[in-house]
């Protein structure tokens, strides 16, 4: 019999795509990104209001309150970001826990782990991120993974782009790191059929 209906939507309000390798970049790391996209469709457009639409806003509190109505549990969490900056991305740069996307994961996993108990229960559960802004920092663990891009004495005079697209590179593994700890969790808990998961990106603009 097959189960309710049930879904994960998961939004970023900044992620570009230029530098996801199902897309066509060659050298960023994204294993977990990689894995979801093998076993999805992936859309190469997508057409969105911008995050910060009051129209956006509404229509989805119209939707969300239908569904309620209608019987579906309805869980939304929207990424805090960190109270010593105003960047949400940074966090603590030696602590991947405290970082603003692993605070939303971990809610996540907590709704995820209730819902769980649920089986015959239909819901939403909705994931708003910040995604990756300009100046990102990823945490030091993450950071290390392309330090080898300067090694020698070409460090010492690499020019800003690259710089950038480093840094860049490190918060997309970091933030392909969390999503992969999200897509853990549903196999544990729904090792059977799988709610539906939908991952999007509101604005994927250039580096910088």
């Amino acid at each position: 019999m097959p189960h309710p209906p049930r879904a994960i939507v998961l939004t970023f309000d900044r992620l570009s795509r230029r530098c996801l390798s199902f897309y066509g970049h060659e050298w960023i790391e994204a294993p977990n990104l990689e894995r979801l996209a093998a076993r999805s469709v992936v859309f190469d457009q997508h057409f969105a209001a911008e995050s910060d639409s009051l129209t956006l806003h509404d229509d989805s509190a119209a939707s969300w309150g239908c569904l309620c109505e209608s019987g579906v549990i309805v869980r939304k969490f929207v990424e805090e970001p960190s109270s010593d900056s105003q960047n949400s991305n940074d966090g603590d740069s030696a602590d991947l826990e405290s970082s603003p996307l692993a605070r939303l994961i971990t809610q996540a996993e907590e709704a995820l782990s209730e819902l769980a108990t649920s089986p015959d229960a239909s819901w939403l559960l909705s994931l708003q991120s910040a995604g990756i802004a300009w100046p990102c920092v990823a945490t030091e663990e993450f950071a290390a993974l392309y330090a080898d891009e300067f090694e020698g004495e070409q460090a010492e005079f690499a020019d800003e782009i690259k710089l950038a697209e480093i840094a860049y590179a490190a918060c997309v593994t970091q933030l392909d790191h969390l999503v992969g700890r999200l897509l853990a969790t549903l196999d544990r808990l729904f090792p059977g059929e799988r709610p539906l998961l939908l991952v999007g990106a509101l604005a994927g603009g250039s580096v910088g």
